[in-house]
This record gives C-alpha cells, structure tokens and sequence, in this order.
C-alpha cells in the first residue's frame, strides 16, 4: 500500500483484523513517491505532496511514509532508504501528523489505477 497504489488497503485491513501482522513495502513507491520523481506525468502530483511537506514543515518522503502510518492496520513500514540522507529524511515520518483533510485529499489526488502503477512499476530501471 502507498499513496499511489492503495489497491490491497482491504485485503490488509482485513488480515490486521484476523491478528495478524501488516508490513508495506514500497511506501515511497521505489522512489516515485519523492522529490527525486522528474518524470512529467506526476508533476501535478508531487506539487501536491511538495505543499503538504510546506505545510508540515517537512519532506515529500516523509509526507508519503507518514500517510503509510496513519493507515490503521499497518504495523510495520519498509522505508527503502539506500543512503544515510534518505534514511534520516525518512525517519521523520514518525513525527509527522498528517491531518485526516490533507490525508483524504493525498489519498484521493494521488491514486492510480492498479494496472497502471503496475505496469509503471514494471518499467522501471533496476541498479
């Protein structure tokens, strides 16, 4: 589940619920879900997130995981850090409350349809 891809949010609702425990993965969308996104389909998007990080006084990463946390049934969150940089910018997310009309309105701007998201996802360069 990310902001992106919010497809399994009731597959995993309903395991949290049945007790057991829900780790996301990829909840900065390899990378697609941070300021380092250039690509000009999601401009629109990351200028979303960018005024939400304004808001909060944080960053776009940070906004995506904390949008993560705020989801009920997620126990345990993957940042996907590859630097020190990337993990430090990360683990404010755990400071960041998201209020429920700016988690709403992410939530509603920055979904995409699962085919897509996938078919993105598939596309990407591995290094």
């Amino acid at each position: 589940w990310n902001l992106l891809e919010q497809s399994a949010g009731p597959a995993l609702q309903e395991a949290h619920a049945s007790g057991m425990k829900v780790l996301i993965k990829e909840a900065v969308a390899n990378g697609r879900l941070t300021s380092r996104n250039t690509s000009p389909h999601f401009q629109n998007k990351l200028k979303l997130l960018e005024r939400t990080a304004h808001d909060l006084n944080t960053t776009v990463d940070a906004v995506a995981l904390a949008a993560v946390l705020a989801q009920p049934y997620v126990d345990i969150v993957l940042s996907g850090a590859s630097t020190v940089e990337q993990l430090e910018s990360n683990v404010n997310s755990l400071s960041v409350s998201l209020p429920s009309e700016s988690l709403q309105s992410l939530q509603q701007s920055l979904v995409q349809n699962p085919h897509t998201y996938w078919k993105e996802r598939s596309a990407l360069s591995w290094n």
